[in-house]
């Protein structure tokens, strides 16, 4: 049976390393507020219930949440030390402890800590791009967002645009500053009519903001392919989309920016995917706003339940996802749930 009463937020080791226990074990004022920082390369983990800790193992800090749990969060703002309303942005993003949500779980702080205005390209192998004149180089920065949604069946990067293109808009044109990029392209699928639809609604007066829209082929959601869609560069392995003078992020990060920024708001939920066995049938279930360390199997009770046997659960998507167990719980990165 999956453990329901209380919230488990793990400590991912590949980037949330070394941590420091700002509260310790019985601490009662767990209050959606920073718990944990990390040491070497991470990022801050923040309570995603109010609560108790009741435990910390090797991988995980277990929190018993309080029967009421008030709709509200303490800012960074309060939570952080030396963070202010007058901090920059990026230091508003790293102190809200925000991850690449699409997967790979790298420090959002770290990532976009890059000057695109002053960084030149990186030298092209000239076999894989023969189409490029030797002294190919791009005009300006760019911020890519990847709104692919890449893995088959996932749906809430889709949703998310659909309903907060306004926020999504925003937190690019943070990034965009943060950065120093000129110009950011939203790179989607051309098959999510209705998002394209809502983006160039909203993009209507954004003219440094324009939409590349993608066919249906995986990978498209993995960065050096959003790179070749967006500015027809093709990388090498082993170079980063600095090479091309960009930075890829995906939607639902893109979105955790402009939460911090505007509400100083720590990342202590995800939006996620639930479908397969299930009852009521295959059809996707959307979670928007999940705390953190919520278990497996209550998300699969929050969308009809198991729907009689099943061989495995699997926690992200089709191609890149990896057994899991009911009892497991959700993380920063945890895109989808799949009962197969």
């Amino acid at each position: 049976m999956a453990r329901i009463a209380g919230v488990d937020l793990p400590r991912d080791k590949r980037v949330e390393i070394g941590l420091t226990y700002i509260y310790g074990i019985g601490r009662t004022s767990a209050t959606r507020t920073l718990i944990a920082t990390p040491t070497g390369l991470g990022a801050n983990i923040f309570s995603s219930v109010y609560g108790k800790v009741t435990e910390i193992t090797e991988d995980r800090i277990i929190i018993e949440p309080d029967a009421e749990q008030p709709d509200e969060f303490i800012p960074v703002t309060e939570s952080v030390e030396g963070i202010t309303d007058e901090s920059s942005k990026l230091d508003l993003v790293k102190a809200a402890g925000i991850v690449g949500m699409g997967g790979a779980g790298f420090p959002t702080g770290v990532k976009l800590n890059i000057n695109l205005e002053e960084t030149p390209m990186g030298e092209l192998d000239p076999e894989i791009n023969p189409e490029l004149p030797k002294d190919f180089k791009l005009d300006c920065g760019y911020i890519l967002v990847n709104a692919a949604e890449c893995e088959p069946g996932l749906e809430h990067n889709t949703k998310q645009i659909e309903e907060q293109s306004d926020k999504l808009i925003r937190g690019i044109k943070y990034s965009m500053e943060i950065t120093h990029a000129k110009k950011a392209i939203i790179a989607i699928k051309k098959k999510h009519h209705k998002a394209i639809k809502v983006l160039q609604k909203a993009l209507e007066n954004e003219p440094d903001i324009k939409m590349h829209l993608m066919a249906d082929i995986y990978p498209m959601g993995e960065e050096r392919a959003v790179v070749r869609e967006c500015l027809g560069v093709l990388l090498t392995t082993t170079q980063l989309p600095s090479a091309a003078r960009s930075v890829v992020i995906n939607v639902e990060t893109v979105c955790k920016i402009a939460e911090a920024v505007d509400e100083k708001k720590p990342c202590i939920s995800k939006n996620m995917t639930v479908r397969g066995k299930l009852n009521g049938g295959n059809e996707a279930h959307v979670f928007f706003d999940v705390p953190v360390g919520v278990s497996v199997g209550e998300m699969i009770e929050k969308a009809g339940g198991i729907d009689g046997k099943y061989g495995e659960i699997i926690m992200g998507g089709a191609f890149t996802g990896k057994s899991t167990t009911l009892d497991a719980p959700t993380t920063k990165t945890t895109g989808a749930i799949r009962l197969v």
